[in-house]
This record gives C-alpha cells, sequence and structure tokens, in this order.
C-alpha cells in the first residue's frame, strides 16, 4: 500500500461535533468504581462541547449551560464577548471538544473491523497528567471484556508540562479551558498523538472457525486498571485531559514483516543480508533517548514532520548538523512549525541533535518478531517491548554505510572535524544468533576486558552525546549505541577549545545544551587561559577575579561567583 487508507468514516463521532447523535456511542469504564458492564456510560466521566455549553450524559438533548455574560475568549486576534448562548455556540461551535476530569477510568469505542493488518489510530490532545493514554487493542472475540494477547498498544498523551509557559498560558491550560483546546485542534494538527495497533490473522480465529470481522477498542485511558478495584489509585481532582478529532488508518496488510532498528544489535546483517524490502511499513525503533536533553540522532529512514511529533511529541524540537569547523560544531534547527505534516523533517544518513519530550517507556508497545527471508531461508528477528512504533517508513539502501563496521561518515566542514554515525552498537559482546534456528533473539550487552568490538570506531579524541549531555573523550575508548553520531578530528588531530552551537548561539544562549563535558567530569577547557562572562565573552586574561563586579563567570573553564 503506497497510502494508508482513511477508515475515519467508520468511527462515531470522532469530533464530538454539535448535535452529532452518535456520541452515545461512546463508552465509559470507571476503574475505581466499575459500573455493571450492561451501564455503558457513567453520567459525568467525560465532558463534551465547550466550556460553558456541553454535556456529561452523552445526550445533545440534555446539555449545561453555564454562559456567563462576562467571558471572553481571545481569537488570537482579539478579545470576544457573546450576546447570549447562541451567539456563543455559534462563534465557537467548530471547537467542540471533549475532556476528561479527575477521574480513573476509559472512554471507548468499538469499531468492527474485517481484514488483519496494521492500524493506526490518531487524536489530538494533551493533559497535565502521564497516566492519560491513548490506546488501541484487539477484542478477544472469546470475551469481549479482555483484549487479545499482545495486541493492546497505548502512548502517553501530550504533556502541558512540556509546553512553554507562554503555550500554557495562551491555552488557558491552568483554567481547564476547552474553548481554548478545541480552537487549537481546529487550527492544526501539533498536538496528535498516535498508536500503531497490529492485528494479526489469528485475532479471526475462534474455535477454528474464521470470523469475518472483529472489534477494535481504542480511546482515552486516565490511569491504571487492577482487577482489584479498591487497589486503584483515586485520582487527582485536578488532572485533566483533552481531546478531539480521532481517526482510523489502515496502513498496512504486513503483520509479520516489519523493519526491526534496535540499537543495542551490533550488526544489520538481518537487514542487509534480506530480500525483504521495506517501503511503506512499520518501523519499531528501539532507540533510547533523553528526555528534554538533546540527543545525537542518525537514522536509514527518513521522518515527516507528523511522524516525529507523534512519536517524540508535540513540542520535540530537531536540529540537522550545518557545518564543521576546527572551532565549533554548528546546528541548525528544523522549523518543524513552518512545515506541512507530511514534509520529511528528518532525513536519513544525516545527522541530527532531538529534543524529544517522551521516552521509550511513555509507549506501552509490545514485544515483537519479524519474519526475514535470507538466502531462501527464514529468519526471525526479536525486538523488545516498549519502544517506539512509527506507520509509514520507507528504508533507503545502504549504499551510505560501511558494512565493514556500519557506519557512515556524514559531513565535513573545513576537513579538520567529521562528523560519523553508528547503526549498530559498538561495544560488548556481540549478539545473539541461534544458527539452528535463525533467531536473532533477545539482546544481552556484556562488557569485555577491551569493551570496544574489534573494527569499530573507538572515539579517542572525539566528541559525542550520551544521556543528554555531549562530552569529549580525551584519549580514552568510548562505546556508543546505534544510530548514534560522535565528531573526530581528521588524521588524529586534536581541534582545541571546540564550541557546540545552535543557530548561532552558544551553549550558554538558551539553547539548552550543556557544556561539553570531558571524560565525563569537568567541561571542555573552551574558556581556558582567561576570565569570560556568561556570553563567552573575555573579559580578563590570567585568573585573578580581583577587582571583577559581583557576578559568574568562567574561570579557566569552570564556572565560579564573584560575591
Amino acid at each position: 500500500m503506497k497510502n494508508a487508507l482513511d477508515l475515519s468514516f467508520r468511527l462515531r463521532c470522532p469530533a464530538f461535533d454539535r448535535n452529532d447523535n452518535d456520541i452515545d456511542e461512546w463508552y465509559t469504564y470507571n476503574f475505581k468504581n466499575p459500573q455493571p458492564l450492561t451501564q455503558k456510560h457513567e453520567d459525568g466521566f467525560a465532558k463534551f462541547g465547550l466550556e460553558k455549553y456541553y454535556t456529561t450524559c452523552f445526550n445533545w438533548g440534555k446539555v449545561v449551560n453555564n454562559w456567563d455574560a462576562n467571558y471572553t475568549f481571545n481569537n488570537g486576534k482579539k478579545d470576544q464577548k457573546f450576546d447570549n448562548v447562541d451567539d456563543y455556540q455559534r462563534h465557537l461551535g467548530k471547537y467542540f471538544c471533549g475532556s476528561i476530569t479527575g477521574k480513573c477510568g476509559m472512554l471507548y469505542q468499538d469499531i468492527d473491523i474485517t481484514l488483519h493488518g496494521t492500524y493506526v489510530i490518531e487524536c489530538k490532545g494533551y493533559s497535565n497528567t502521564p497516566k492519560a493514554k491513548l490506546f488501541a487493542g484487539v477484542l478477544d472475540p472469546k470475551n469481549e471484556n479482555k483484549m487479545v494477547d499482545g495486541t493492546m498498544n497505548s502512548t502517553v498523551f501530550n504533556q502541558v508540562s512540556d509546553m512553554s509557559t507562554d503555550e500554557q498560558n495562551a491555552l488557558h491550560t491552568g483554567e481547564h479551558n476547552m474553548d481554548y483546546a478545541g480552537k487549537a485542534f481546529f487550527d492544526n494538527r501539533k498536538y496528535m498523538n498516535s498508536v500503531v495497533l497490529t492485528v494479526p490473522e489469528s485475532a479471526f480465529n475462534k474455535d477454528g472457525v474464521r470470523l469475518k470481522s472483529v472489534k477494535i477498542r481504542f480511546g482515552v485511558m486516565t490511569g491504571e486498571y487492577n482487577t482489584d478495584p479498591s487497589q486503584v489509585v483515586a485520582p487527582d481532582a485536578k488532572e485533566w485531559t483533552v481531546f478531539d478529532d480521532f481517526r482510523l488508518q489502515y496502513a498496512s496488510t504486513q503483520t509479520s514483516q516489519d523493519l526491526i532498528l534496535d540499537e543495542k544489535r551490533d550488526n544489520l546483517n538481518y537487514l542487509y543480508n534480506t530480500t525483504n524490502t521495506y517501503k511503506n511499513t512499520t518501523l519499531h525503533l528501539n532507540k533510547t533517548l533523553t528526555k528534554k536533553k538533546w540527543n545525537s540522532l542518525v537514522l536509514p529512514v527518513s521522518l515527516t514532520k507528523g511522524q516525529l511529533r507523534s512519536t517524540f511529541g508535540a513540542n520535540t524540537r530537531l536540529a540537522q548538523l550545518n557545518t564543521l569547523t576546527s572551532t565549533s560544531i554548528e546546528f541548525k534547527s528544523v522549523k518543524l512549525d513552518e512545515m506541512g505534516d507530511d514534509e520529511v523533517a528528518l532525513t536519513a544518513y544525516m545527522p541530527y541533535i532531538i529534543f524529544p519530550e517522551k521516552e521509550m517507556d511513555a509507549n506501552n508497545t509490545k514485544d515483537y518478531t519479524a519474519s526475514l527471508t535470507v538466502d531462501g531461508q527464514t529468519k526471525k528477528v526479536y525486538v523488545p517491548a516498549g519502544h517506539y512504533n512509527i506507520a509509514k517508513v520507507t528504508m533507503v539502501d545502504f549504499s551510505k554505510i560501511d558494512k565493514s563496521n556500519w557506519t557512515t561518515k556524514l559531513y565535513g566542514g573545513d576537513n579538520t572535524i567529521k562528523a560519523y554515525g553508528t547503526f549498530a552498537r559498538t561495544f560488548g559482546k556481540f549478539s545473539s544468533y541461534d544458527e539452528a534456528t535463525g533467531v536473532y533473539g533477545k539482546v544481552t550487552v556484556e562488557g569485555m576486558e577491551d569493551p570496544i568490538i574489534p573494527g569499530r570506531p573507538r572515539l579517542e579524541h572525539s566528541y559525542f552525546f550520551d544521556k543528554g549531555n555531549m562530552y569529549h573523550s580525551t584519549g580514552r575508548p568510548r562505546g556508543l549505541h546505534g544510530f548514534s553520531c560522535w565528531f573526530e578530528p581528521v588524521s588524529g588531530g586534536t581541534p582545541q577549545n571546540v564550541q557546540l552551537t545552535l543557530d548561532g548561539v552558544t551553549p550558554n544562549g538558551t539553547t539548552g545544551i550543556e557544556d561539553i563535558l570531558a571524560d565525563y567530569e569537568q567541561p571542555v577547557s573552551r574558556f581556558a587561559n582567561g576570565i569570560y562572562n556568561m556570553n563567552g565573552q573575555l573579559v580578563k586574561q590570567g585568573n585573578s577575579t580581583a577587582g571583577l563586579p559581583s557576578g559568574m563567570y568562567i574561570v579557566n573553564g569552570k564556572k565560579c561567583i564573584v560575591r
């Protein structure tokens, strides 16, 4: 399939439009105070509509009218007031959405499907609690109160805490205001959340009989389920989740031949030797990224803006390597806000740094085993649970990868430093591969007397990222996980006082990049032999602070305070 098939027309009241009577096709289940299974709706569990005009009982014939003549709404240009509730609805009716406040349970809908394959469920939304998740799974045809084992996936909603103060104020998140959320959802797709759902052929089997259809259950989950309701942690009354515009797409007919990229594998032989082609397939990406820190990233696939934001968070930042010189490693921000959702934001084989909002543990994805054909034989490749799932990804060729060490030379500036990327782990023991069964199984990384795998880069005198910080190795060998970048002097040279910059701003600006560290202990001596202010400007030779005004300075590469 070249493009995903949009099945959103199958959903009932996906955007909570006013007077859409299918709103009663949304059901609730309270984890803390479960209602009888015959009771599909709990009045008050969710709120649908506008801030001052809404229903809580899944019936547009029974609305709550809290319209206030003093209520104003800023439409982005000016403050609006309304003559009456009808005027209020007339102007803001397109912003209808849903919200859940102070509840522990799920709001869900069931949809019949007739084909196995890969589906994508999306919705716009954000929350002030990481307990709020978009979820989807396949109902067990033998017991519709549970999911088919291994099919349920979920992802944490975009978080209010990841927004800037200005963004929170503009959205009135502190007031839990639905009108501003609805406008944001109507205007763009920034706050999109997505879950990839694999529906296996086996899900259609009931006691040996092939069923014509099975049910997908999807929706919003707040809190953690427990078979014993008394053990369910009561929600905070201030926990708030707002959402809108659910979508369902059929992305692929394949369920067993997805693309696996795992940072813990020490080679990509399983991909290099396979006859499988990976076009518009699901990517299972096992890559550890530190949340709200800059991490290096290089992939053999390209990702669109929409894929990037739905995977790593609405306010994820991305920067591409711009140039390298003897004194600087320069990155330039990718202007995501100016791009369309389907435009490529991350290009295959190019070095990036990424500032994600979501770590892998925000995804409740199941472990997965892919089937590949190698030399006419079927091989199996395993990826552990809790990875990123990204639909509609295409794997480009291996022409830019050096198979001898699974690296690529990525970029040169003035030919004093070059950037490299590794697509496989460079340290520890080799990955497990069972010749008898043809299975690339679970990876166990263990140390060795020399931790670097023979023939792999040792990163001596190089610059690299780890756990959100950038380091300079002064001579000791260092290892990397797959899909990481490093920066190495040419011909064994040792450039001094190298600065990391983003959009021309040094680390002491507002970039969020920390000081470059040497051997995990101290800052690189780019401010050696002098006293500098926090803008990186030399203010005095030597190391005596006598006579300097009170303030913070960098003295011989270390920060100090003059009182």
